[in-house]
């Protein structure tokens, strides 16, 4: 994404991208995911919300539509937005995936829609390197039946998913999720007792498939899926993939520890894609 050239437009965000770096009309407010909705509290409540959303379900006053594959933090920005006084504008777009959870709102909460007929992006699955599967049987071992899964983007969090078949009552509750949860739960591994959860979704077009009306995913505003509120009671493990500081090899980090382990002797494995697992334990 190349800088925005509209003059007289102002940026202001928690999470900057490479196309927005260094862009000099960009005010950048550094929050934890799950704190950026209190940010709304104040002067950067949103006067305007535009949402990308499922067609509408029901009748009458119980129509409503879905935010499908990503929730994250627009609840709390509509909610800032009403407050104000404010415009939500929806696209309607008939490939968007109708999910359950905070995903639903009313059509009574939308002041403008257009209809849209636009494929989502998707990111089909790919086969891991050999130093994140390295990583990934690693971590992997490590995790018990009943433990509670919260897993990042990246390769060794798709080969940990990969080594996981045969686990029972796993349970996931994260941030995001792609095709490798998918896996897991056609093989049984996640328990019965408790729903998916995620604020957003990206993987493949069966993914989204599967996520359309489908009462075993909740789709939840980024305040509960980013908290331990659903990993009680239960070993909770953090997998991550992070921006690797050095070329020297790193392990993973012990469960409970805080801090990195030592560079690696030579042969451990890293990530050939400069990134590498720094944090990998129970929460």
């Amino acid at each position: 994404m190349r800088h925005p050239r509209s003059t007289g437009v102002y940026y202001e965000t928690s999470f900057v991208g490479p196309g927005m770096r260094g862009h000099p009309r960009l005010s950048y407010y550094p929050a934890r995911l799950s704190m950026v909705p209190h940010l709304y509290d104040g002067r950067l409540a949103p006067q305007v919300v535009v949402l990308h959303v499922s067609p509408p379900r029901g009748t009458g006053h119980q129509r409503t539509v879905s935010m499908g594959i990503e929730v994250n933090v627009l609840p709390a920005a509509i909610e800032a937005c009403r407050s104000q006084g404010g415009v939500v504008v929806a696209a309607i777009n008939k490939h968007m995936p109708y999910t359950e959870g905070h995903s639903v709102i009313s059509t009574e909460d939308i002041d403008l829609a257009i209809e849209i007929d636009e494929p989502l992006l998707t990111h089909e699955p790919k086969e891991p390197d050999a130093d994140s599967q390295r990583i990934g049987d690693l971590v992997a071992a490590r995790i018990v039946d009943g433990s509670a899964l919260q897993t990042g983007i990246g390769a060794v969090p798709d080969a940990v998913l990969a080594r996981l078949g045969e686990r029972k009552g796993l349970r996931m509750w994260t941030e995001t999720f792609a095709d490798g949860v998918l896996d897991l739960e056609r093989q049984g591994a996640f328990s019965k007792d408790m729903p998916l959860v995620t604020t957003f979704l990206f993987g493949s077009q069966e993914l989204y498939d599967w996520a359309d009306g489908n009462d075993r995913l909740r789709v939840l505003r980024t305040e509960r899926s980013t908290t331990r509120r659903g990993s009680r009671k239960t070993h909770s493990w953090s997998v991550s993939t992070l921006p690797c500081r050095s070329t020297s090899s790193c392990r993973p980090m012990p469960p409970g520890s805080t801090t990195p382990s030592t560079p690696a002797s030579a042969g451990r494995p890293t990530s050939s894609s400069g990134q590498c697992t720094l944090r990998v334990g129970r929460r």
